[in-house]
C-alpha cells in the first residue's frame, strides 16, 4: 500500500516466497547497522500511482472492509479474517475492470490464451485461468475422484488445486490445466521429474 501521499490505497500484490531473516534496514540509512525481520515477496503485480489507477481508500472502506485497519503506524498489517474473501473479490474485480499496464489477471473471453510466463502458484490465484478449469473439468480430483465439498461439506466447497500438464509457449486454461486434489498435486511433483495425469492413475490402479 502507499500511505504517505496520495492517491493512498493499494498499488500491489505478491506472496510471501521465503522465512522470515534478517538483514539491515532497506534503507541502508541506519547508523546502528540494526538487523530487522525481513520476507521475500513474488511479486504479480505493482502499479505506479503516478501513471496506474490504484485501489483506493475510499473503495477500502465499504462493506466489511471498513473495519479493516488501512493506515498503519507500523511497517505491516494483518488483513481481518472476515475481510480477506472480500479483499481479494475486490481487488480482482478492480484488476479486470481498470486500464492497468501491466496485468497478470487479466480478464480475457473463454478459450483465449494466458500467458505462460506466469508461474504455477499465479495460475492457482488467477481466478479467470482457474475458473475456465474448472468450468470444464469439475472439482473433482481428475487423478483419483476426490471432491473436497462431498468429503468436508461446506468447508470444502470449490476448494481444488490446480495442475498445469502442458509448457510451451502459450497455455489454454481449459487445454493444459487440470484440477487435483492436494494429496495427487504433491505426489506429481515429489519426485523431482513431473509424472503425467496418466501414470498417476496407473499408478493407483497398481500397473504403473
Amino acid at each position: 500500500m502507499t500511505v504517505a501521499v496520495e492517491p493512498k490505497g493499494i498499488v500491489g500484490s505478491g506472496t510471501v516466497a521465503s522465512e522470515p531473516f534478517l538483514a539491515e534496514h532497506w534503507s541502508g540509512k541506519e547508523k546502528k547497522r540494526a538487523l530487522y525481520y525481513r520476507v521475500k515477496l513474488e511479486i504479480d503485480i505493482l502499479l505506479n500511482p503516478k501513471i496506474d489507477p490504484i485501489l483506493t481508500l475510499d473503495v477500502l472502506k465499504l462493506g466489511a472492509l471498513e473495519h479493516q485497519q488501512w493506515a498503519p503506524q507500523a511497517s505491516g498489517i494483518s488483513i481481518r479474517p472476515e475481510a480477506v474473501d472480500e479483499l481479494e473479490a475486490v481487488w480482482f474485480d478492480f484488476l479486470a475492470t481498470q486500464p492497468v499496464r501491466y496485468n497478470p489477471f487479466k480478464n480475457t473471453p473463454k478459450h483465449n490464451i494466458h500467458p505462460e510466463n506466469i508461474t504455477l502458484s499465479r495460475y492457482e490465484r488467477n481466478p479467470f485461468a482457474r475458473q475456465e478449469c474448472i468450468d470444464a473439468h469439475g472439482l473433482s480430483c481428475v487423478v483419483c475422484g476426490f471432491n473436497f465439498e462431498e468429503m468436508y461439506g461446506e468447508n470444502g466447497r470449490d476448494f481444488i488445486h490446480i495442475h498445469q500438464i502442458q509448457s510451451g509457449d502459450e497455455i489454454n486454461p481449459i487445454e493444459d490445466l487440470r484440477p487435483v486434489c492436494a494429496n495427487c498435486h504433491v505426489m506429481i511433483h515429489r519426485r523431482g521429474e513431473e509424472l503425467s495425469i496418466e501414470e498417476m492413475q496407473m499408478i493407483l490402479k497398481g500397473s504403473f
